[in-house]
């Protein structure tokens, strides 16, 4: 975010000129969890073989590659945001909120509020990374986060809006969508697309810090039963 201002003074008066932006917007289109939300973790390795038959592997990524497939219903003026996101934005980075890692307000938060009561275990948060604040496609907002404890998260500036309790909270990752969509129209109000997203691989599960249940040669191991 950009938040500055310029000041003249002419005649002994101050002449102030607020400048504000943003580098990312919000891709803010919800899936239809009736087709649920496929997220993917890519690794990458390559694999030395010697003469001996041995073998020698090494990862050529220390983060997993995150995407997320999933398909959004368009109705109405929402179909028009989405045309108007794709047409002046398509090619940039989006501020995309990680759907799965939903979690609410357990506090009001008035205009230039920059603290967020919430529940943030488990979740994506990061210091330095950003949230979305989130009631549609039409009213969200999209912070960095200064600060992250497990009662809330502390934000680099305010609200432009008052968040009532129960408003929903997301992290949110930079994200490229894919070059291009295709979407099916199922009545003269309704579009439904299937959208790819790729994510700035800094925040993922497999980048969370915290101590290892265990360790073989260095190395940490996941000894918790999958869950698929």
């Amino acid at each position: 975010t950009v938040t500055a201002s310029l000041t003249w003074t002419i005649a002994g008066v101050d002449y102030v000129v607020p400048i504000t932006g943003r580098r990312v917007i919000a891709f803010a289109f919800p899936p239809n969890w009736n087709r649920g939300v496929d997220e993917t973790l890519e690794f990458k390795s390559t694999v030395s073989s010697r003469h001996d038959g041995s073998e020698q592997r090494a990862s050529l990524r220390s983060v997993a590659r995150r995407t997320f497939d999933y398909t959004t219903q368009l109705r109405s003026k929402e179909a028009q945001r989405f045309d108007s996101a794709l047409h002046g934005w398509h090619g940039r980075l989006f501020a995309l909120p990680l759907w799965p890692e939903q979690t609410a307000l357990t506090a009001d938060v008035a205009i230039d509020g920059d603290t967020l009561a919430c529940d943030t275990t488990n979740r994506s948060f990061e210091v330095g990374g950003l949230c979305a604040v989130f009631a549609s496609s039409s009213q969200v907002e999209i912070r960095e986060i200064e600060s992250v404890s497990p009662a809330g998260l502390v934000l680099t500036s305010g609200l432009s809006a008052a968040w009532p309790i129960g408003s929903r909270v997301y992290p949110a990752v930079v994200s490229a969508l894919t070059p291009s969509l295709s979407g099916t129209r199922l009545s003269d109000n309704l579009v439904e697309v299937p959208v790819r997203l790729t994510c700035e691989p800094s925040v993922t599960p497999a980048n969370v810090s915290g101590v290892a249940a265990a360790t073989y040669q260095g190395a940490e191991l996941d000894i918790d039963r999958v869950n698929w």
